[in-house]
C-alpha cells in the first residue's frame, strides 16, 4: 500500500509541474517573452513522453499554436493543431 501511495502522490506531483510549467508559459506569453514561453510548452511536450498527461500535453500545444501563428509559422500551426485534435479524441 505505501508503494501505491508513494506512486500516486509522485504522479499528482508530475501532474502539477507540467500545469505549473503551462501556466509560467502562458504568463510569458502574455509579456510577450516568446522564447521563454516556448521554452515552457516544449518542456511539458519532452517530460511527458509516454503520454501520461494528455490534458497537459493538449494546452501546451494549444499555446504553441499561438506563438507559431505569431511567428507566422503556418505549417507547424497546422501540424500541432491536428496533433491536439487527435490526443483529445483519445481522453
Amino acid at each position: 500500500m505505501f508503494r501505491r501511495d508513494c506512486l500516486s502522490l509522485r504522479n499528482s506531483d508530475q501532474n502539477r509541474y507540467l500545469e505549473l510549467m503551462n501556466v509560467l508559459g502562458s504568463i510569458y506569453l502574455l509579456e510577450k517573452k516568446y522564447n521563454q514561453a516556448r521554452q515552457c510548452f516544449q518542456t511539458v511536450l519532452d517530460y511527458d513522453h509516454e503520454f501520461e498527461y494528455p490534458r497537459r500535453q493538449i494546452d501546451a500545444l494549444t499555446y504553441l499554436v499561438i506563438l507559431q501563428a505569431h511567428d507566422r509559422k503556418w505549417s507547424e500551426d497546422h501540424k500541432n493543431i491536428e496533433r491536439a485534435i487527435e490526443m483529445g479524441r483519445t481522453i
